[in-house]
């Protein structure tokens, strides 16, 4: 094999990586969506995150971290029992819909270490768990969109699929593994609508922007994200249509959670009389007031992984959200090289790089100005869209350093080293 020269070896490998063409195109066939390799790789990054996110997933049979709150809400919408909570309320919806699929008593489980009574946490927890394995999935299709390669868009997936926060994240029964899922669902289809003038595709955004809302509001940034995406296309009207269809699928949502009390008639005070924009007041104020606790951390430690939470047990048996130190760390230094070389990088791959690293900010940046306490899972986002671009950024990285080293070879001592990694972390991820 001949040697290319370095500045030949980068372009070539860019090429790799991102081919040309607009924003939103990808080598596939121009009458198709995705190629039958697509499928293939699609279903082969479910079935590795899926399980890496299985095993042990009923251990322990105890509520962990935030799930006792989260199932007290799942089984006050079942049997309709007045609550508030400071979150919009699809979370517990869902995962009282889900729950509802088997009779269990009314039971309120609240500390660590609760027992949850008849309440059907497996099954909840096997559903957040196949959530969390489709965001893997969902990812390597994004990529594609983007215009990424098969390799680099596998890599994007394959980094969620082992990544240890994620994966401890995605096996208890905890909200925001739905808001990736809605998110980057949300920003699929706004980008094959840009690439397919589908007027069904914008609708599609706008539904999944509108559960990613429903959520939480931090599920705004994916929202802001891909209205960005449709006006650089100056596809102004579909990007009010994704709005104005958002704000109708939040209101739905609220309007559904309220009927499962109201036709009882036990509809909370602070959602009958007051109405809907003094329930929103009244959850804004309560944010602010969320208590301390003890493994809340500060936006600036996130990229590094500095604040890890001990979701259940003390000493060597016990579960903690950790971040999956080398790949947090290569996302950032490729965001950091990325900034810095973006301003002299005038070709496509230069643009891709940019809107990525814009998708990064608006998940990440706005958390400076919240005034409530947040935890490490609040990065979530932003690391995602770190895993868009870091395959790119790596490939540069390739060439410059070992131009000697052949792709395959690279890709396999790559991905090899990453999977050891997460098998080191492992013991905190199930327990034991």
């Amino acid at each position: 094999m001949k040697r290319a020269s370095g500045g030949i070896g980068i372009r070539a490998t860019l090429k790799m990586l991102w081919p040309k063409g607009h924003a939103g195109s990808t080598p596939a066939s121009p009458t198709k969506i995705f190629t039958w390799k697509d499928r293939v790789l699609f279903t082969g990054i479910f079935l590795v995150a899926f399980l890496f996110r299985i095993p042990f997933i009923g251990t322990p049979g105890t509520v962990i971290f935030d799930e006792g709150v989260y199932a007290t809400f799942a089984s006050n919408t079942v049997h309709g029992v007045p609550f508030f909570d400071v979150h919009p309320p699809l979370a517990s919806l869902i995962f009282g819909g889900i729950a509802a699929t088997e009779n269990f008593d009314h039971s309120t489980p609240h500390d660590v270490e609760d027992d949850f009574d008849d309440f059907p946490f497996l099954r909840v927890r096997v559903a957040t768990a196949l959530a969390g394995a489709l965001v893997a999935s969902v990812l390597y299709l994004v990529a594609r969109k983007l215009g990424a390669p098969q390799m680099g868009a596998f890599l994007s997936g394959f980094f969620v699929a082992v990544d240890t926060a994620l994966i401890s994240y995605s096996r208890l029964m905890l909200p925001d593994i739905w808001i990736l899922l809605f998110g980057f669902l949300g920003i699929l289809c706004a980008l094959v609508s840009i690439k397919k003038s589908s007027w069904v595709q914008v609708c599609c955004a706008g539904i999944f922007f509108g559960l990613a809302l429903s959520l939480k509001w931090s599920g705004l940034g994916f929202f802001g994200f891909g209205v960005f995406l449709l006006m650089r296309q100056k596809r102004y009207q579909q990007a009010l249509l994704v709005f104005v269809i958002m704000l109708v699928v939040y209101t739905s949502v609220f309007t559904l959670f309220l009927y499962q009390f109201d036709k009882n008639s036990t509809l909370p005070e602070a959602f009958d009389v007051a109405g809907f924009g003094a329930l929103h007041k009244k959850m804004f104020q309560e944010h602010a007031l969320v208590p301390y606790h003890h493994h809340s951390s500060y936006p600036y430690e996130w990229p590094f992984g500095a604040a890890s939470i001990g979701l259940w047990g003390t000493g060597e048996d016990r579960i903690v959200l950790t971040a999956h130190y080398a790949l947090w760390i290569l996302v950032y230094l490729a965001l950091i090289g990325a900034i810095v070389t973006m301003t002299k990088e005038k070709s496509r791959e230069g643009d891709i790089q940019r809107v990525l690293i814009l998708g990064y900010l608006i998940n990440y940046v706005p958390f400076f100005y919240v005034a409530r306490i947040l935890f490490l899972y609040h990065y979530f986002p932003a690391l995602l869209f770190g895993y868009l671009l870091l395959p790119v950024v790596l490939g540069r990285f390739r060439v410059m350093l070992f131009p000697h080293l052949e792709k395959q070879k690279a890709f396999m001592l790559f991905v090899f080293g990453i999977v050891l990694i997460t098998a080191l972390l492992s013991p905190l991820v199930y327990g034991f």
